[in-house]
């Protein structure tokens, strides 16, 4: 009788992995690819936090200078300075992260130096029209997350306000 219990016990297992993994192959939510098999890299829903995939300096240029772009309709010329410059922000940030990590004041101190640098190169860029439509949706950002309307999902980096 007890055979009999243990092996019902483990061919209803057997069956239960089974189509669990039938299931998860045609959802496409293996972390298996089939062919391949290499494990996929996790999401950002996946990924625990602070462990997130680090993007380049190079990424994070050109997401805030696309970011500008489409904020403040930038022409063909004035993207290529305003990339020029967010490089030299993001790599003055990240050599700013590495010799402060110890010292959040002085990091914050220098990020704010870096930013103010960027902020008046920017000025030599853009015309007053997209400075002050610059300054308008910075306000805009900044109150919406005081309100918590915003869920800023943006690094420090990332972003164009202060």
């Amino acid at each position: 009788m007890k055979k009999l219990i243990y092996i019902l016990v483990l061919a209803i297992s057997v069956s239960t992995v089974y189509a669990q993994s039938e299931k998860a192959k045609k959802e496409g939510d293996s972390k298996v690819a089939k062919d391949t098999k290499e494990v996929k890299a996790p999401t950002k829903s996946e990924t625990p936090k602070g462990k997130e995939n680090k993007q380049t300096p190079d990424d994070r240029a050109n997401k805030i200078t696309a970011k500008l772009k489409e904020v403040l309709v930038l022409t063909d010329d004035q993207v290529i300075k305003v990339k020029a410059i967010t490089l030299t922000r993001v790599n003055s940030i990240k050599a700013a992260k590495v010799t402060s990590k110890d010292n959040k004041e002085a990091f914050g101190q220098e990020r704010k130096k870096i930013f103010i640098a960027w902020n008046a190169s920017l000025k030599e860029i853009l015309t007053a029209d997209q400075m002050a439509k610059l300054k308008v949706y910075r306000e805009e950002k900044k109150n919406a997350k005081k309100d918590g309307k915003s869920p800023s999902n943006d690094d420090d980096d990332d972003s164009i306000d202060e």
